[in-house]
Order: C-alpha cells, then structure tokens, then sequence
C-alpha cells in the first residue's frame, strides 16, 4: 500500500476510537417509570354490559366476547338482513352509505366521509337502494 492509504487508515482508525471512547463516555439514558393509572382499563367487566335481548338472541356468544371482535359480530347482523336468495350479505360500509342517502344526506357528504374518491364510487359499489325521501313529483309539480 502506498504512503496516502496508509496515512488514510490511521486517519479513519482515530476517528473511530474517538467515537467509541465518547460513547462509553456518555451516561445511560435516564428512565422514568409513570405511575399506572387507576382509571385504565383494558377491557370492561362483561357484568357491566346491557345486552338488548334480541341482539342476545341473534348473537349468543356476546356475553363472552363482546370486545373481542366486532366485525365478527357486524357480519351476523348483516346476515340477518332480508335479501333475494342467492345475493352476497352487503357490506357493512354500503349499509351506512346507503341509509344516509336514502334518509336525506347529501350524496357529497357521504362520500367526504367515507373517502371515497368520487361519486361513481359510492354509486356503483356502495349504493345499494335507488329510493329517496323526496317525492319528484310532488317536487315537481304543484298538488294544491
């Protein structure tokens, strides 16, 4: 090796004893322990819990597990949803959209809240009834 290699290599080899030594040097971070908190739970008692009777009904194993999973649980409830045979359950996120917009929602705020990118969106995926509250007719043309 030549004479700048080698000139080099002490270079390096300093500096990285330098930073060891100024590692060891360093006190350990302090860490301090926070008291616990008396009002956190991780779970609440199940006696706690009141259950409507027929949601009971519809799912047995809620006593037990009611915050284990609730998807599990919302996909239950949606099964029980009247359908033609032969049609897939509908999701939990088209129901919500679906009952907004049928209840008056302006269909911009539907698809603000569920970020969904835009209108066609929600209309050809999530919309699962075409109904309204508005009549057109009465809104259209004047009864009295």
């Amino acid at each position: 090796m030549n004479e700048a290699t080698l000139q080099r290599i002490e270079e390096l080899t300093e500096k990285v004893n330098q930073l060891l030594l100024a590692r060891e040097t360093v006190p350990a971070p302090i860490t301090v322990t926070e008291p616990e908190d008396e009002f956190i739970t991780t779970r609440a008692p199940a006696s706690e819990l009141k259950i409507y009777p027929m949601l009971k009904d519809a799912l047995p194993s809620i006593e037990e597990d009611f915050f284990h999973s609730i998807t599990r649980h919302v996909k239950n409830l949606s099964g029980l949803i009247k359908r033609p045979p032969n049609t897939p359950i509908p999701k939990a996120r088209a129901i919500g959209a679906t009952l907004a917009a049928t209840s008056g929602v302006p269909v911009e705020n539907i698809v603000s809240h569920a970020f969904w990118s835009n209108y066609n969106m929600f209309d050809t995926y999530y919309r699962l009834d075409r109904s309204t509250q508005s009549n057109m007719t009465e809104a259209v043309l004047p009864l009295e």
